[in-house]
This record gives structure tokens, C-alpha cells and sequence, in this order.
């Protein structure tokens, strides 16, 4: 939504963000890593894809 044009206080109320400085720190992740920044890296896998990584 962002990255078509929308405010960051349009995609949150759209969305039902209410930390607008969340959506700030997630697009910041996005623009550096790609979706691979948005993954959720909390806790262990309980099993991992990619075992060459």
C-alpha cells in the first residue's frame, strides 16, 4: 500500500495499525532487506527450510 502511493496514517487506520512508528520501522526493514526483513525471526524453528543458509 505504501509503495503504491498511500500515507503511512492511511495504511495504518486502513489496516487497523495504531502505532504508526511500527508500520515506519517495517518499511524501513522492507526497503533494506526485502520481504526477508519482514519475517518473523522470534523464537526457534521448529524446523528449518533451507539448511544451506
Amino acid at each position: 500500500m505504501r509503495l503504491k502511493g498511500m500515507t503511512k496514517a492511511a495504511v495504518a487506520k486502513e489496516l487497523g495499525i495504531k502505532d504508526i512508528g511500527r508500520l515506519k520501522v517495517w518499511m524501513r526493514k522492507f526497503k533494506q532487506q526485502g520481504e526477508f526483513g519482514l519475517v518473523d525471526t522470534r523464537g526457534r524453528r521448529k524446523q528449518y527450510v533451507d539448511q544451506e543458509r
